[in-house]
């Protein structure tokens, strides 16, 4: 069996990423172990903040539709900025799975962002979140209440002209559940706790009922009726998933990682398609 981290690409390859940091920890000689004493030092030096192009539209007053799914956008972008600054400053500890969990404080955000007071691009808004950093096999636990998100949209997205290519990859590259992200950054794979069938069906040599399975999670996402919806019914889609290109078990473990590709296709922007790929631990 392969062991899950072996062969991580090397620091140095690792892109850039848009998130602004101020402090010490900016750009590590040496990585450091993923223990409570660096944890707490790291969060506490930290300004965590992303400013930069995205996808939300400027809203309307009176809408009571959207605004109130922007949360979860929010916190979802909280934490994919979290798991690049991680891999940034610690050795992800080998043979383990963390959990990354980011509860973003909704009374804080209606607060600033509502029916009355809608989203706008260029604004700068300030997010209260809790963070919760579980390592699944060895049982350790690391919370943290009440941290600061700086957030600022810098490009205004125009609704009334047609999206392109860059516009929904901010979607699929931001959304936490199961869309596109790094496979060279363990810090940012999904950890799918639930995928039990899934996981019973790539052991069995079952791929095509396996894309299936992972086909209805990632299109749940574009049902008008589910609480995890898009915010924005012009970013629904449907998708395939071409194929598996890693199934590894983690050594010690009954973890899988698997890591696919998908073809999604935006049926309310022309049919337009988008290749992607995405990590998940199961």
């Amino acid at each position: 069996m392969k062991k899950l981290l072996s062969t991580l690409a090397a620091l140095g390859l690792v892109a850039t990423s848009t998130t602004g940091v101020v402090s010490c920890f900016e750009t590590p000689v040496k990585k450091m172990e993923l223990n409570s004493k660096n944890l707490d030092a790291w969060v506490k030096e930290q300004k965590f903040e992303y400013v930069g192009e995205f996808y939300f539209f400027d809203g309307v007053v009176g809408d009571k539709d959207e605004w109130p799914l922007l949360s979860n956008i929010i916190g979802y972008k909280i934490k994919n900025v979290i798991s690049e600054m991680m891999f940034k400053s610690f050795e992800y500890p080998g043979n383990e799975v963390l959990n990354i969990r980011v509860s973003d404080d909704y009374k804080d955000f209606k607060e600033k962002i509502n029916s009355e007071k809608p989203f706008k691009s260029g604004q700068e808004y300030k997010f209260k979140f809790d963070l919760k950093i579980t390592n699944i096999l060895g049982g350790e636990t690391h919370e943290y209440k009440d941290i600061e998100f700086t957030f600022n949209q810098t490009k205004k997205i125009d609704r009334n002209e047609k999206l392109d290519s860059k516009t929904i990859h901010y979607m699929l590259s931001n959304y936490d559940r199961g869309y596109e992200n790094d496979k060279g950054n363990p810090f940012s794979w999904k950890y799918q706790s639930s995928q039990k069938k899934l996981k019973s069906l790539i052991k069995e040599g079952k791929t095509e009922e396996a894309k299936a399975l992972i086909k209805e999670e990632l299109d749940l996402y574009s049902t008008e009726k589910s609480a995890f919806r898009l915010p924005y019914k012009e970013f629904y889609f449907t998708s395939e998933v071409n194929e598996f290109t890693t199934r590894e078990i983690i050594d010690g473990t009954d973890f899988m990682k698997i890591t696919f590709t998908a073809t999604s296709t935006f049926y309310n922007l022309d049919g337009k398609t988008e290749d992607w790929e995405s990590t998940w631990i199961i």
